[in-house]
This record gives structure tokens, sequence and C-alpha cells, in this order.
């Protein structure tokens, strides 16, 4: 009767051992829970190898080296990956809240970035770490959702009309300014910041040394090398500008002229201006210049939504992170 209890007693035992380790696996090994979700110790190395590779860190020395006077490289690169770590998960969140689904480019993108963060590490590196190619698949596409997610809330908010980006124009403009400039050729201003003018005499010549260049140029001498004749503060440039943001007179003589034609003098707050027209739709500086603005633009809504995600998850919440297990974490982990 005793063996029989002892032997029910160990198979209770046992049992109560695996449902323990069955509850306790990787669950209890999370090292952050924020808006229903959980980063484990496997994740947060794919998180560091990403970030290490990215950020090109491969010194173990320098990591030992001062960052600032309150910090060491090493300290420094733990506190941004565990920003970086915060912040794509908030987003990912979002995104699955939000049913953001990856295009097939962007699929083939985490293909692509899980092959090269294998190479840079090498398979046998890999292997020892246990990590994945499907452990680096879920962080990278939980960026890559992030992402999308930004992009819907800022295409909602501004729009996707490619028009919005406007049209530039390119053109030769030379100036006879009838303000007075500083040594820089900037624009002096008094101290109630209205423009200094040029003497109403001085003024006078400049309109009229303006007419005689616009009739020497459509009589064809070029303007380039005909600017030189005048002195230092007539000044010739190619400019890009935005059609939609030119005044009215500027836009008036643009559009009566073909490319390569000069206008008439144009006639502004800061003097007279003679052009001549290079392009009337600058594509290429126009996709440069929007790429730049939705680059900007969507930092900029990046960085909103994670104030308010924040806000809601991290200010006065103290358990989304496993203190304990974080800070056993090292940086130097992350090197081969």
């Amino acid at each position: 009767m005793k063996i029989y209890s002892k032997k029910v007693l160990a198979g209770i035992v046992c049992v109560g051992l695996l449902i323990c380790l069955s509850a306790c696996g990787k669950g209890s090994k999370w090292i952050f829970s924020l808006n229903g979700e959980k980063v484990y110790d496997k994740d947060i190395t794919v998180f560091g190898l990403i970030y290490a590779m990215e950020h090109k860190i491969d010194n173990t020395d320098k990591l030992k080296e001062l960052y600032d006077e309150k910090q060491t490289y090493q300290e420094y690169y733990k506190g941004q990956l565990e920003d970086e770590i915060i912040s794509t998960v908030l987003l990912y969140g979002k995104a699955k809240e939000d049913n953001c689904n990856l295009t097939e480019e962007a699929k083939e993108e985490i293909l692509k970035k899980v092959d090269e963060l294998t190479a840079s590490y090498g398979e046998d590196w890999m292997e020892k770490k246990k990590i994945k190619s499907s452990d680096i698949e879920k962080i990278y596409e939980m960026k890559l959702l992030g992402d999308s997610y930004i992009k819907k809330q800022k295409e909602e908010k501004n729009g996707n009309d490619p028009e919005n980006k406007g049209r530039y124009i390119k053109v030769y403009q030379v100036t006879f300014p009838t303000v007075l400039l500083d040594e820089n050729g900037m624009v002096k201003s008094n101290q109630d910041g209205t423009i200094q003018k040029q003497s109403e005499e001085m003024s006078a010549k400049r309109k009229s040394d303006a007419e005689e260049f616009a009739r020497k140029v459509k009589s064809g001498e070029a303007m380039e090398k005909l600017v030189k004749d005048y002195d230092n503060t007539v000044t010739g440039v190619e400019k890009i500008l935005k059609y939609e943001d030119l005044d009215t007179a500027y836009r008036k003589e643009i559009d009566k002229i073909s490319v390569g034609q000069s206008s008439d003098v144009i006639v502004s707050e800061y003097g007279y201006y003679v052009v001549k027209l290079l392009d009337t739709n600058d594509t290429e500086y126009a996709d440069l210049l929007s790429d730049y603005e939705n680059e900007k633009s969507s930092q900029d809504e990046r960085a909103e939504v994670l104030q308010e995600l924040y806000d809601a998850w991290i200010r006065d919440d103290k358990h989304y992170k496993n203190s304990k297990r974080w800070d056993k974490i090292k940086f130097a982990s992350f090197l081969k």
C-alpha cells in the first residue's frame, strides 16, 4: 500500500512538474509586455543582432569606452535598443488592431533581410544562439507592419495624391536688387523687421539697368555673360521654384515664355528680375523633394503616434518590463 502510494505521489509530482514547465516555459521568460504583446529572450537577441548590424557595431572593446559623462557605449546602445524594441512592439500592436497587412514586396524584403542577417553572423553562430530564420522573420515582420501602420496614418491625414507634390520650374534668374544687402548678400532689415531699401535714385537706376538687360538678352546676348558687366550686387543663379508658390507677377511672365526664352522685367519687393526658363516641370527635383518630404512627414507622424502610445502604455505602467532579466542582458552578447 505504501509503495502504491509512493508511485501515485510520484506520478502526481511528475504531472505537476510537467504542468509547471508547460506554463512557465517560454512565457516565464518574457522581458517586455506591452499592449498585449510579450517579447521573450530570443526576440531580444534578434532585435539586438539587427540593431548591431544596421548600426555597424562590431567592436567589443569600444563598448567599454565612455559615450558621454554618464554612460559607456554599451549602456548607450542598450538604451537605444530598448527604445527600438518598445517602439516596434507598440506600433506592431496598433498595426494588428488596424488590420494592416504586408505587401508582397515587403515579404520579399523580409526574406532578403533574413539572408543578410544570417550571412553577417554566419549560420554556425546563429545555431549556437538557437536562432532560426523564422525567429528573424518574426521581428522584421513586426518592424515592417509598424511602418505600414505609420504610412497608413499619414496617408489618411495628408492624402496620397501624387499631384500634391506640385510642379517645379527651373530658371536662370538675374536679380537687380533695390534692397540693401550685407557682406554675405543677405537682405538688411531694421529692428522692427522692415526691409532696408536703397535710395529712390538707386532704385530707378536698377530698373533702368534691368530693362536694358532684358532688351539685350532678347536680342540674342547670353544672360550668363551679360550679367558680368554689372556690379557684384547684380547676381545670376539657377533656381528651382515651386510654380504654385510664385507671386502673381512672376507667374504671369513664366506663363508667357517657353523653355529657352527670357522674360520681361519682373517687379518684386526685393528688386527687379529677368529670368530665362530652363524647365517647366523639373520632375527629378520634384521626386527628390517629395521623397524627402515624405520621409520627414513619416518621421513626424511616427514620433506623434509613439508619443501617444508611450503615454498610454509606458508612463504609468511599472510592470511593462522585467527589469531583473533585462538588466542581465549585455549588449556585447549581440556581437560576434
